[in-house]
């Protein structure tokens, strides 16, 4: 019933094929520009996993894990000022360009439980909920600001998923809140041009009913309280905003046919 598992392993991460393309993107009157950079070298890392595992009678799981990542030439978004070899005209003033850094770490920790509640008397055993929490610390050296080190871009330090559920006979429901921390998501040639994504909570709804074994209804509701998607200059939760953007409500409504 406890699974101990671990793991050292290595990996080599491309740059995406718009970062490594040799354009150029300027719009009339506009003072931020984009250049591609074709100098981009791949990423490499060395990997530490290791988690551990317990299983229960009553259809559940504990499991706690722990990971560490040493990554050589990270590759992030930087906003620096223009120069002149890089062929832009005169409106633009700063420019949005892909870079590698020196190196980066990455360390975490998850924590997640999944029980079904089947103990309880019908039709609630069919309840169950899944909760995951993950917190993650990171630290990498780029060009740009050498005298300092900034937590990788895209990784926030604080996640977390709550799912409830419910499935019996042909009936499968699931509510999911999923929770990100904010995280940098553009490192600056100085600290005024740092552009963060504030946390963001999204709450999503489904339902599956089974009209034969191949055949089944389904729907899903995604952003139910249509949380927007916010960008701060310089902090977390202060400053300039870049980005204040809603998304709206959506949602889809289907057949599934499986027939094996």
């Amino acid at each position: 019933r406890t699974v101990l598992r671990g793991a050292v392993t290595t990996a080599i991460f491309r740059p995406n094929f718009r970062d490594f393309v040799p354009y150029r993107i300027a719009q009339a009157g506009e003072p931020i520009g984009e250049l591609g950079n074709p100098a981009l070298e791949p990423t490499t890392s060395t990997n530490f996993d290791v988690s551990i595992e317990r299983y229960f009678d009553n259809v559940g799981a504990l499991t706690l894990g722990a990971f560490a990542k040493r990554l050589t030439n990270p590759i992030f978004p930087t906003q620096r000022a223009v120069a002149a070899g890089d062929g832009f005209g005169s409106d633009v003033v700063s420019v949005l360009q892909p870079l590698n850094g020196t190196n980066a770490t990455l360390e975490w920790i998850e924590v997640s439980w999944l029980q079904n509640l089947n103990f309880l008397p019908a039709p609630l055993a069919g309840l169950g909920f899944n909760v995951n929490y993950t917190y993650t610390r990171s630290r990498a050296t780029y060009p740009v600001r050498q005298a300092q080190r900034f937590p990788l871009p895209g990784q926030t330090e604080q996640a977390g998923n709550l799912a409830v559920f419910y499935d019996w006979s042909r009936l499968s429901l699931r509510l999911g809140v999923n929770y990100a921390g904010s995280f940098l998501q553009n490192v600056g040639s100085e600290a005024r041009n740092d552009i963060y994504v504030a946390p963001r909570t999204q709450v999503d709804l489904a339902a599956t009913v089974a009209i034969t074994p191949q055949l089944k209804l389904f729907a899903e509701a995604n952003n139910l309280t249509n949380q927007p998607l916010r960008n701060y200059a310089f902090t977390t939760r202060r400053g300039a905003e870049p980005a204040y953007e809603f998304y709206q409500r959506w949602a889809v409504v289907g057949l599934r046919w499986q027939p094996f």
